[in-house]
């Protein structure tokens, strides 16, 4: 799967200076794809949504050996309408069963499941 996206390393508000990239999620290799070079996105910690303005949640992933890593990240397909409309949610569940990779915890507004 192939995910044209925003993103950011820090927890922040919505405003000017995202990058942009190319999220690609593929068997056994999760990586955001920027014009600053690769992120290699594993192994995946947990998976949720962060509000990033009033209407708005975008992607948070926490990555790494103890998930000390993290990537927010939001469709920006449609000048970022694409998000709103179900695209920051694909990106959710794509990162959520990568193929390939164990399922990630539950992020931070997801309940385990039952």
């Amino acid at each position: 799967m192939e995910f044209k996206v925003w993103y950011h390393t820090e927890a922040k508000q919505v405003g000017f200076g995202y990058k942009t990239g190319t999220l690609r999620v593929e068997p056994g290799n999760t990586r955001l794809e920027t014009n600053d070079g690769t992120i290699e996105i594993a192994p995946i910690q947990s998976v949720g949504r962060r509000f990033v303005s009033l209407w708005l949640k975008w992607v948070e992933v926490h990555y790494g050996e103890r998930g000390e890593q993290q990537l927010f990240m939001g469709d920006r397909r449609v000048l970022g309408w694409a998000g709103i409309f179900g695209g920051n949610k694909a990106i959710e569940e794509a990162l959520r069963v990568a193929p390939g990779e164990a399922p990630p915890a539950p992020g931070p507004d997801k309940p385990p499941p039952a």
